[in-house]
């Protein structure tokens, strides 16, 4: 018995005296409640993770991703929730290929709300879940960090563990219910709902109906989805009212970016952190390398981390690679999953995965054909890169229409029937530089928005470290 306390002993020196060598005071614990099954959100939240780490905070983090744990850095998984999404949402929803109907918003608010709330089921039902459960109640975390997007089952945690500071963030912008967070409901309509596809100015109709929505989207959540919430969260946390603790929020960190947003008036406990994922460290693949350092010019084709190409639909694939083939004086990076069709052409090179933000970096890409995914459209609008915005689902009509609006790119809203020819026309109209005039003198303002940014990443980090000492 002796020996193994002697040599957990020896480890526990070892460690302090590795902190102390390398500069690092340990400063406390911190638990992360992230439940959103999207690894974009994983990418910011990450980011924001890792500088807590490398300040010395031990970070407990309940996710649904899977990631080993690192010194100071512990993850807790809860199994199997993107599988049980795609079994039992996706599947029974859309079917094979892509759902290429237009809802209104009224529906989207709907379906969002029923969404979150299945993944709350599913959270809840993991190991994972339980495990953090299991935890003794008088377990000391100096803060929680809670991804408010969705789960809100898990603030019951926050009330488990007596109340420490709580801090919400999102990396999906400004979600609708950032403003009952900050206790500020009124602000929600200066912002266009992420539903409707406004731009970031909108008229004045625009304005009255997206008003319209924000109120349903208050009402919905008031009335249906957070009762919901709570009587799910006291069959874990006995008498929890999850409506209070999340407006006991300390700081607010949202994910806007000045040169896609319009200007809003802020509280002061929430801070726009927007483009805290951009400075992510990352590397290239030779072949990638290889194309992006020819003479021809090349373009990125990617659908963001929770669309598989594979899945758009063998027709519609087969539209997209005609496309491409007739552009052959053009070389084509597409993130494309699964099997590739026969008769691929010379001119498209495809990879599985790739670090999009070192892609978009590289200073000869010429076009980004994108979904629309909020950090995607960061990034580009970051390196001042033109896109082509084809978008989807949720946030990414509106994130392409801000984009757009801004003279950062062009859209191809592409409906039933496609209409390929207009998608041509469109890359070869970005491509002759039809607009890159206006886009080059964003790019240019741009540089002054990067220390703008680094001063508000530092402000909001200052007070969210501010909510831990």
């Amino acid at each position: 018995m002796k020996k193994p306390l002697i040599v957990v002993f020896f480890v526990y020196l070892w460690c302090l005296h590795t902190a102390y060598a390398s500069g690092v005071q340990w400063r406390g614990n911190i638990l992360c409640l992230m439940g959103v099954p999207s690894p974009s959100h994983h990418i910011w939240n990450r980011s924001l993770m890792q500088e807590l780490m490398q300040r010395g905070y031990n970070l407990t983090v309940l996710t649904v991703e899977i990631e080993e744990s690192q010194p100071n850095l512990h993850f807790i998984t809860m199994e199997n929730v993107y599988e049980d999404v795609q079994l039992e949402w996706n599947a029974g929803r859309n079917g094979d290929g892509v759902d290429l109907k237009i809802k209104n918003p009224w529906s989207i608010v709907v379906e969002s709300y029923d969404f979150y709330h299945f993944v709350s089921q599913k959270l809840t039902s993991t190991q994972g879940f339980q495990q953090l459960l299991d935890y003794p109640d008088n377990f000391k975390f100096s803060a929680i960090i809670h991804d408010f997007s969705l789960g809100q089952v898990m603030l019951g945690f926050v009330k488990k563990f007596n109340n420490p500071p709580l801090i919400s963030v999102s990396p999906f912008g400004a979600p609708p219910n950032t403003w009952t967070v900050a206790g500020e409901s009124l602000l929600a309509p200066f912002s266009p709902h992420f539903s409707t596809g406004f731009p970031a100015e909108m008229n004045f109709w625009e304005k009255m109906a997206n008003l319209g929505v924000h109120l349903w989207d208050w009402v919905y959540r008031k009335v249906i989805f957070m009762p919901r919430e709570t009587h799910l969260a006291r069959r874990y946390f006995p008498g929890v009212n999850l409506e209070v603790i999340e407006q006991e929020s300390r700081v607010i960190l949202i994910n806007r970016e000045p040169l896609l947003d319009a200007g809003i008036p802020l509280p002061a406990h929430v801070v726009n952190v927007g483009g805290l994922h951009v400075d992510r460290e990352g590397w290239l693949p030779h072949e990638i390398e290889r194309v992006l350092s020819s003479p021809r010019p090349t373009f990125l084709f990617a659908l963001g981390s929770n669309m598989r190409s594979d899945l758009l639909g063998e027709e519609i694939l087969s539209k997209f690679i005609k496309v491409f083939q007739k552009l052959s004086n053009f070389t084509f990076i597409w993130k494309y999953e699964g099997r590739r069709p026969s008769n691929w052409p010379r001119n498209i090179i495809t990879i599985d995965w790739l670090d999009q933000n070192k892609v978009l970096e590289h200073p000869n890409l010429a076009l980004f054909i994108t979904h629309g995914g909020l950090l995607s459209v960061q990034e580009a609008a970051w390196y001042g890169v033109p896109i082509l915005g084809i978008p989807l689902f949720m946030d990414q009509h509106t994130n392409i229409a801000k984009a757009v609006s801004r003279g950062l790119g062009l859209d191809f809203k592409y409906l039933t029937p496609l209409q390929f020819d207009e998608l041509e026309r469109k890359i070869l109209q970005i491509v002759e530089k039809k607009h890159s005039g206006r886009l080059l003198e964003i790019y240019q303002k741009h540089g002054n928005y990067r220390d703008h940014h680094a001063q508000k990443h530092s402000h909001g980090l200052k007070l969210l470290l501010s909510m831990t000492s």
